[in-house]
């Protein structure tokens, strides 16, 4: 559930009312750090569960991944219409 509203927000398709019930982190430019455990573990439990369903190997964390993906999250505006 809660992947489905941030991929919802990062498609643009998530109402003012619905973002407000987004992690801070989402909407204020102030991820977690690429060396959280608590969100790695979090997100590694969610990705690998759903691969496990389709018989897909799990993923492991990339620290270097994650950081370059901060970056430019945190460069994106969210508002892909202008």
């Amino acid at each position: 559930m809660k992947f489905s509203i941030i991929a919802a927000a990062l498609l643009g398709a998530v109402t003012p009312a619905a973002a407000a019930t987004l992690p801070s982190y989402i909407t204020a430019n102030n991820s977690p750090p690429p060396t959280d455990k608590a969100f790695i573990n979090e997100c590694m439990q969610k990705v690998n569960s759903i691969r496990g369903n389709y018989g897909t190997a799990p993923l492991e964390w990339s620290v270097e991944i994650a950081q370059v993906a901060l970056r430019k999250s945190n460069g994106c505006r969210l508002d892909h219409s202008v």
